[in-house]
């Protein structure tokens, strides 16, 4: 499908494309037993520095494949139909200031990367003004500099894991790792004059008990700043945490995944 976006003019296979961007909505409403909003999906498609998933849509970006596509292979100077059909459709996804002109993709050939990344930003920004505050709020925590940088820790090799085979019982990971948590902190906490709540959630989903009770406090504000109702504001909490949640175990599978490939010193 990438291949035909940059080969194809983005107005011929914009049905196709846009068939493909469903059956991958589809698929990942089904990996995560969520029915996705419109804007839960757009925020997908953004970049993982903008609080996305990567989940590119083929469709949005296709006018950019396709320029980018085109000037490199040099057909750009060749025919200007196609380009300027192009750049008509990519200046409708991105910000006035960063429109195109046939002029300037030919004095200037850009890339696929620089082109697709301000449609990202457009994309951002339009998530971003009509969201409500607690979303906006959300969404700028999640792209802050610096706020995935834990994502990228590299695990180190021959790790020692612990098992209980005591603490069977739903939650038990989650709600020792809290009392753990609680043990640790409370006293430089209160030395500071702060209230230590520990917070942990297991791999698969089970919060502790405190965060339980945090979320919950939580949605009963949200829902009244909000007007709306608070089940509705606790299933979105944690809906949008699952998702978080989900993305980073995806990433530390696939890091363990490519270092137990790679050869071992010593």
């Amino acid at each position: 499908m990438t291949h035909l976006a940059r080969a194809t003019p983005p107005n011929l296979p914009s049905d196709a494309l846009e068939q493909f961007d469903k059956a991958v909505r589809e698929c990942y409403s089904t990996s995560l037993a969520v029915d996705v909003s419109d804007g839960a999906w757009h925020q997908a498609q953004l970049r993982l520095r903008h609080g996305g998933l990567g989940l590119r849509s083929l469709s949005l970006h296709a006018p950019a494949a396709f320029i980018a596509s085109l000037m490199s292979s040099g057909h750009g100077c060749l025919d200007n139909t196609c380009l300027q059909q192009a750049i008509t459709l990519y200046n409708a996804k991105v910000s006035p200031p960063d429109a195109l002109t046939v002029e300037s993709v030919l004095a200037s050939p850009p890339t696929k990367k620089a082109l697709s990344s301000k449609i990202g930003m457009n994309l951002f920004h339009g998530l971003l003004e009509n969201a409500s505050p607690a979303n906006k709020a959300c969404l700028l925590s999640e792209s802050a500099s610096h706020a995935a940088a834990w994502l990228s820790v590299v695990l180190l090799f021959n790790l020692v894991y612990t098992w209980n085979p005591l603490s069977t019982s739903s939650g038990a990971a989650a709600n020792g790792a809290e009392l753990r948590k609680l043990n640790t902190n409370s006293t430089k906490c209160t030395e500071l004059g702060w209230t230590c709540i520990p917070m942990a959630v297991e791999t698969f989903g089970h919060w502790g008990k405190e965060a339980q009770s945090v979320l919950s406090m939580l949605a009963s504000h949200l829902s009244i700043s909000l007007s709306q109702p608070r089940a509705a504001v606790v299933a979105d909490i944690y809906g949008r945490l699952n998702i978080i949640l989900v993305r980073s175990v995806s990433r530390a599978i696939l890091s363990r995944a490519i270092l137990s490939r790679l050869p071992q010193s010593g």
